[in-house]
């Protein structure tokens, strides 16, 4: 068996990866290449298989640490196992407190209620007709959890005002 100099091993390292190509081609010029590097230095594939298979791992054991000589091969590191996280309980939806100025609080029910006497009303124009049917359809399928945002709040009110048919400002009663 010969001895393999550090160049020649570094040499071999950098082809080695070459030898996973697609093609073909690549992988037999890359296998040739290795065979000509080894041969340059009178060795051959079968001393680096030797050099790999004997491969002692010396370990100098400290009070602290260990030492490897010869890096080992990685451990795969342990995960710690996760904790299963009770899942959390949510509470039933409550009805929001009345409060006239604030737009999270018109109601999915409220809103079903008022859009359509306003509908019936008549008189709005296709952007209003067509906003008020959006959050309608938006209500009802949200239900309890269905909020507008300020802007719609807004627009909402002003629609209400200008009908004339409902009072936006008044406290409802629950039907």
């Amino acid at each position: 068996m010969t001895t393999l100099n550090a160049i020649t091993i570094a040499k071999v390292a950098k082809l080695l990866p070459m030898l996973t190509s697609d093609k073909d081609g690549e992988v037999i010029a890359t296998a040739r290449a290795v065979v000509r590097v080894l041969a340059k230095e009178g060795a051959t594939v079968h001393d680096i298989a030797a050099k790999l298979e004997a491969q002692p791992t010396e370990r100098i054991v400290y009070r602290d640490r260990v030492v490897y000589r010869d890096v080992p091969k990685a451990e795969p590191k342990k995960r710690k196992p996760r904790k299963a996280k009770a899942p959390k309980a949510t509470p039933p939806p409550s009805e929001p407190e009345r409060d006239p100025n604030n737009d999270y609080t018109i109601t999915s029910r409220d809103i079903t209620r008022d859009g359509l006497s306003v509908l019936e009303a008549g008189g709005l124009t296709a952007n209003e007709e067509s906003f008020i049917e959006s959050i309608m359809r938006q209500a009802r399928y949200g239900g309890d959890s269905f909020r507008m945002t300020f802007r719609q709040a807004d627009w909402w009110r002003r629609i209400l005002d200008d009908s004339g048919v409902i009072d936006p400002r008044q406290p409802r009663e629950a039907a």
